[in-house]
């Protein structure tokens, strides 16, 4: 499944930012992370507010993200066609792939849902780079 999505993530991302659909993604920065919807820009910079937050209550409570953590790009989706690619089983709203240059967060925009699902998949991201690596026996 990795090695699908290492290969299908940077050519859905290129589809999007080319395609004539492309002028409805809106896309929010803050430091090193970016996070584009194809809703509204406002909701694109409301959902990165709220992620940022939860780094910053993360770093307070728990050991922060290291400086060589990859930047963070998240993709919000309405259309659950184009996640679909994405999903591992149906019932996934969201899921997380960490990469050499960049870390990835691709969610399902389920309305209230979103910004849970988007939290889950950060702290994954969060563990990802916090925790010790567990042998592969284990």
């Amino acid at each position: 499944m990795r090695r699908h999505l290492f290969a299908i993530l940077p050519a859905a991302v290129l589809a999007l930012c080319c395609s004539p659909a492309a002028a409805r993604w809106h896309c929010a920065t803050s430091g090193r992370s970016e996070l584009c919807a194809d809703g509204s820009g406002r909701r694109a910079a409301e959902l990165l507010a709220e992620l940022q937050a939860l780094e910053a209550a993360w770093g307070a409570v728990e050991k922060p993200l290291p400086r060589s953590a990859p930047p963070l790009r998240v993709m919000v989706y309405r259309d659950r066609g184009e996640f679909e690619p994405f999903q591992s089983h149906p019932a996934n709203l969201g899921l997380y792939q960490s990469g050499a240059e960049r870390d990835w967060l691709m969610v399902l925009d389920q309305g209230a849902e979103t910004l849970r699902a988007a939290r889950h998949e950060w702290v994954h991201r969060a563990l990802h780079h916090t925790t010790p690596r567990l042998p592969l026996w284990l």
